[in-house]
């Protein structure tokens, strides 16, 4: 959001992509920015409103509708979203698919960086990388294609780096050195040896970010157990 906001831009909630030339008119100069949220994803199969406790607490009762209101709107989606098997894709292979063959996707770009193979976007089953940050997704042959020479009306430029967190730039790198170093002491000098619970001397900021500990995950961190369990229950 930082990088889109250099650039001259307008933002508009996602209710409002339906009529933009009434809020923005004529000016060709200018980026779309629209934000979307759950609430804007999905709806609830019995036509009630959207709650967003009810939808945390029994995500079944939701279907997506972004395809349905929102895709001919949207040429660029950047996906961010965190998605577990439980929820509703935001789009679906098939849903993609439908809107190209009937003229009604403008969709010319997807950035998933939450890289969930065939998660939240169904069609992300495979990744790229920082050397070949790019490939070319048809929805209609659900095919990939690797070079633009491939490219056709109706492919669309895809690119999701599944292991774009562990890549430190200079700046990420310097900053989190900085903010590392008031705690290096208290860090190096702490007994390892004692069991997690008992291993105090470690400050807060430092012990609250610790996952795993002598083999186990540490008390804050269990539900990554059930997450796999869902994980491979989806499976």
């Amino acid at each position: 959001m930082d990088v889109l906001e250099q650039l001259p831009h307008v933002k508009v909630r996602p209710d409002d992509l339906k009529n933009l030339k009434n809020i923005v008119g004529t000016d060709q100069k200018k980026i779309i920015i629209s934000q979307f949220t759950s609430e804007h994803l999905v709806k609830h199969k019995d036509g009630l409103p959207f709650n967003k406790a009810d939808y945390y607490a029994n995500s079944n009762n939701y279907v997506t509708k972004f395809a349905e209101e929102y895709l001919e709107h949207v040429h660029w989606l950047l996906n961010g979203v965190y998605w577990e098997a439980k929820y509703p894709r935001i789009i679906s292979i098939n849903e993609l698919k439908e809107a190209v063959a009937c003229g009604k996707s403008k969709l010319l770009g997807v950035c998933d960086i939450s890289a969930d193979y065939m998660g939240s976007l169904e069609f992300t089953s495979r990744f790229t990388s920082i050397e070949q940050p790019f490939l070319l997704y048809d929805p209609i042959t659900e095919e990939f294609k690797e070079t633009m020479n491939d490219a056709n009306d109706q492919t669309i430029l895809f690119h999701s780096v599944d292991h774009l967190p562990a890549e430190m730039p200079k700046e990420a790198s310097n900053h989190f050195g900085e903010k590392l170093m008031p705690f290096v002491k208290d860090v190096v000098q702490s007994n390892f040896g004692k069991p997690f619970s008992e291993q105090t001397d470690l400050p807060v900021e430092i012990k609250t970010a610790v996952i795993c500990a002598h083999g186990e995950l540490t008390p804050k961190y269990k539900y990554i157990t059930d997450l796999r369990a869902i994980k491979e229950k989806t499976k």
